[in-house]
């Protein structure tokens, strides 16, 4: 068949496939296009190790041959880096999730079902212009905790505190602050 004559199927000439000179193109011009297969792999020409799988229980993107995205029964999975809004990941890290905004703002925002999902709703992390930013969107605590353990927090009418009493110490021996200034010190040991 020459370039530009179709195979045609349908009784309105509905899917057509065709080289038009330049490209090969299948048109569907009503209804989907339904490939079956027990599963389908997508190559370019050269059957390159690039490729998108289709089977029964999971889509995967592979690059080089090795599986980067798959989706599963309780959503997707990603091996490597993600970036959003780039084309690469850049970090010093063994893996990342970078998230970059083209406008001058970038929000991580982390919610669920009790804190709800809109923009005044959740946990962000955000970075805005030359500046970072922790935001708890919720009227609730802000904790920070190591080894499974939370140590201290902002409370949710913004006071620094420890969570337990007499047990945390702000610098040490070796490494102090530099300056404190406050309008009152009280100590305990008075």
């Amino acid at each position: 068949v020459k370039d530009g004559v179709a195979f045609t199927a349908g009784d309105s000439s509905d899917l057509k496939i065709y080289h038009d000179g330049t490209n090969n193109i299948i048109h569907a011009s009503n209804g989907y296009l339904q490939p079956r297969a027990s599963a389908h792999y997508i190559n370019n020409a050269d059957s390159s190790i690039n490729f998108i799988r289709c089977e029964n229980t999971m889509v995967s993107l592979h690059y080089n041959g090795s599986k980067k995205f798959e989706t599963t029964n309780t959503g997707a999975s990603v091996t490597g880096d993600l970036a959003i809004g780039l084309t690469t990941a850049s970090n010093s890290y063994s893996r990342a999730l970078h998230v970059h905004a083209p406008g001058t703002g970038a929000v991580l925002k982390l919610s669920d079902s009790g804190s709800g999902s809109a923009s005044s709703d959740g946990f962000d992390i955000i970075g805005y212009d030359t500046h970072g930013y922790v935001y708890n969107r919720e009227n609730g605590n802000l904790y920070f905790a190591t080894n499974a353990t939370s140590r201290a927090y902002f409370s949710e009418s913004g006071h620094f505190q420890p969570t337990g009493n007499n047990v945390y110490d702000l610098g040490t021996s070796t490494y102090r602050w530099r300056n404190i200034y406050t309008n009152d010190l009280n100590l305990s040991n008075e």
